[in-house]
């Protein structure tokens, strides 16, 4: 049998190559399903506007996100926008940081040497919210459920 001429064994690479790549595109994946989920943040009882909310999911090793609007509301992302949240057991974290530019007005730090100094960050709410293992902060979505929770935090 005699060997294929090279252009062609680059042309069967790059079939092989798009075949590989459009079926891995296709379907979700083998993405765990996932449950519309949100809730409230409450500071000291007072909704918290531009907080960053994390869901947990040990046991599927996934988190959901979502940052506060107005009224402390938020509605988690997993993998598409405001899609939810895998169902069963979440760890959660709030946090919100106000972060504060050092950068001298006078100075191009694009035209320049000068590197920026580090931005300052101050946390507003209080640090044991920011890390799901120690917040204390736990609920399950469940399937079915309206799943909207409120997040106490004092």
């Amino acid at each position: 049998m005699r060997p294929l001429p090279r252009v062609h064994r680059a042309v069967l690479v790059f079939l092989l190559f798009g075949l590989v790549t459009i079926a891995g595109c296709s379907g979700t994946g083998g993405r765990p399903k996932v449950v519309k989920a949100g809730g409230r943040v409450l500071y000291k009882g007072q909704p918290v506007e531009g907080a960053v909310v994390t869901f947990t999911n040990e046991g599927a090793n996934a988190s959901a996100y979502a940052k506060t609007g107005p009224d402390g509301r938020f509605l988690l992302t997993t993998f598409g926008h405001e899609d939810g949240a895998i169902p069963g057991p979440q760890k959660v974290s709030v946090s919100k940081v106000e972060v504060t530019e050092k950068a001298k007005p006078d100075v191009d730090y694009n035209a320049s040497s000068a590197i920026p100094p580090t931005p300052e960050q101050k946390q507003l709410l209080p640090t044991k919210y920011g890390s799901p293992t120690t917040s204390g902060l736990e609920v399950e979505v469940k399937v079915g459920d309206k799943n909207d929770f409120v997040l106490e935090l004092n």
